[in-house]
C-alpha cells in the first residue's frame, strides 16, 4: 500500500472533524447548563457561520478574536510580525501555519474537552464547551470563536486544586503547594452566580507561561497578571459575546492547569483595538492591490 502524508489543509480538516465530535459536550453537559449558555449568548451576540462553512466566500478582512494581539501590535516573541508585517503576510497568502504548528494545533483541539471539564472539577462550577463563531454587532468584520463558557452556580460541588499550576513553597515544617491563585480565583466565581462568563482554553509549555508572568503585564485593567497577548483575545470575545468576564485557563506542560480571570475592557475595545482594525484593513487592501498587480504582471509575462 503506497505511503499516505497529511498535508497542513487536510490536518486543518481533521481537527475541524475532531472538534464536531470531541466538542459534542452538550450530550453530556447538564441541560440546563447548555440552555443558559444559548440563552445568555443568543440574547447578546450575533451567530454566525462556523469557520469551516467559508471556504466560499473570500474572508481575509474579518479580524477574529485569536489575531487581535497581531492587529494591536503585540510581539510575545521576537519573531512576531508588526501589524503591517501581519497584513502583508495575509494578503499574499504567507501567513499560512508551519506543518509542526498545526501538529501541535490539533492536539490542542483534543485537549480543549479535557481542560474544560478541568475547570469545572477544579471550582466546581458548571462549564459548557462551544466551538461556535460570533461576529461584532456594529461591525461584522470582527468575530471570535468560543471554546466554552462557565456557569457560577449556587449548586457548586466543591473546590479541586489537584490539578492546578502550584508553586512549592519551602517552610520550616516542610513543603507547601501554594494555590493561592486559585483561591482567589474560587472566591470571584462565588460573586458571579447567576451570570456567564467566557472560557478559552490554552494548551501550552509552563516555561512560555511563566515567561509571560514576569515580562508581559497587559495593559487592561482586571486581568489578574494574564499574559498580554492572550488577555487581548479574551477581551475581544467578551466584547462580541457582551459578556463581563471571562477565564483563560491553560494546561501546561500537558499536566496542570493555570488560570487567569479578565474583566471586560470596553474602553480598550473602542478606543485601541476598533481603530487598530481600521489600520489593519486599510494596510491589508492596500497590499493585497500591490500582490494582484503582481500576479497579473507575471501572468502576462508567462503569456
Amino acid at each position: 500500500m503506497a505511503e499516505t502524508r497529511a498535508t497542513p489543509s487536510e490536518l486543518l480538516a481533521r481537527a475541524e472533524a475532531d472538534m464536531d465530535g470531541l466538542l459534542g459536550m452538550d450530550a453530556v453537559a447538564d441541560a440546563g447548563d447548555v440552555l443558559a449558555r444559548d440563552e445568555w449568548l443568543d440574547a447578546r451576540a450575533e451567530r454566525v457561520e462556523a469557520p469551516g462553512d467559508k471556504g466560499k466566500v473570500r474572508l481575509v478582512r474579518r479580524v477574529t478574536a485569536s489575531n487581535a494581539g497581531k492587529i494591536v501590535g503585540a510581539k510575545p516573541f521576537k519573531s512576531s510580525p508588526t501589524m503591517e508585517e501581519y497584513a502583508r503576510q495575509v494578503a499574499t497568502g504567507e501567513d499560512k501555519l508551519p506543518l509542526a504548528n498545526v501538529v501541535r494545533a490539533r492536539w490542542g483541539h483534543y485537549m480543549e474537552p479535557v481542560a474544560i471539564k478541568a475547570v469545572r472539577d477544579t471550582f466546581g462550577h458548571p462549564t459548557v464547551g462551544c466551538n461556535r463563531m460570533y461576529a461584532d454587532q456594529t461591525d461584522p468584520s470582527i468575530s471570535c470563536t468560543l471554546d466554552g463558557v462557565i456557569i457560577p452556580s449556587d449548586d457548586t460541588f466543591g473546590s479541586d486544586y489537584s490539578l492546578c499550576h502550584a508553586l512549592v513553597e519551602k517552610r520550616e515544617d516542610g513543603e507547601v503547594l501554594d494555590v493561592e491563585w486559585a483561591e482567589r480565583i474560587a472566591r470571584y466565581l462565588q460573586n458571579k452566580i447567576g451570570t456567564v462568563g467566557v472560557l478559552e482554553i490554552k494548551t501550552t509549555g509552563g516555561f512560555w507561561v511563566d515567561k509571560s508572568l514576569k515580562t508581559q503585564p497587559s495593559e487592561h485593567s482586571g486581568t489578574w497578571g494574564c499574559p498580554e497577548v492572550w488577555a487581548h483575545q479574551v477581551q475581544v470575545q467578551m466584547n462580541v459575546c457582551g459578556l463581563d468576564w471571562g477565564m483563560l485557563a491553560a494546561v501546561t506542560q500537558g499536566n496542570a492547569l493555570r488560570c487567569w480571570i479578565v474583566e471586560r475592557d470596553q474602553k480598550w475595545y473602542d478606543e485601541v483595538f476598533r481603530p487598530a482594525v481600521f489600520q489593519y484593513q486599510g494596510a491589508l487592501e492596500s497590499y493585497e492591490y500591490e500582490h494582484d498587480q503582481m500576479m497579473s504582471a507575471k501572468e502576462s509575462d508567462g503569456e
